[in-house]
């Protein structure tokens, strides 16, 4: 027995509306790892429970011959469980789902707007920093 492709979707459909409504957030993660034919550019990780739920962005080596390749974007969307003081890969996502992307940026966002990047932008009197004195 498995998890169908509409399982997934419904599982990170709920991922990406608890994150719209900040019931959980979204840090930083170095928990899904690059390999031989794909190098990933940014993770991010939400705990629940006793599970680790990561997004990620990658980009994919398409080879064309032995020597030439060119890179392709995705996302990959991974479940981790601690296990032996070990980070364990439990389950990923099939590959080609869409609505994977649109967990990353959803996280993204979250990661963004937790951090309060743009807080002290937001907090500054504009009008007095261009003022001639």
């Amino acid at each position: 027995m498995s998890y169908s492709p509409d399982d997934w979707r419904k599982a990170i459909t709920s991922l990406i509306k608890k994150t719209s409504k900040n019931e959980i957030t979204w840090e930083l993660s170095d928990l899904f790892k690059a390999d031989a034919w794909t190098e990933v550019d940014r993770s991010y990780q939400c705990p629940i429970k006793d599970k680790k739920y990561v997004v990620s962005e990658t980009r994919g080596r398409h080879y064309v011959d032995d020597d030439e390749f060119y890179w392709t974007n995705g996302n990959d969307f991974s479940i981790f469980s601690s296990e032996n003081f070990e980070e364990v890969r439990l389950a990923s996502a099939p590959s080609d789902m869409h609505v994977i992307g649109s967990l990353f940026s959803a996280a993204e966002a979250n990661y963004i707007f937790n951090k309060n990047v743009l807080g002290d932008l937001l907090e500054w009197d504009w009008p007095s920093v261009f003022a001639t004195p």
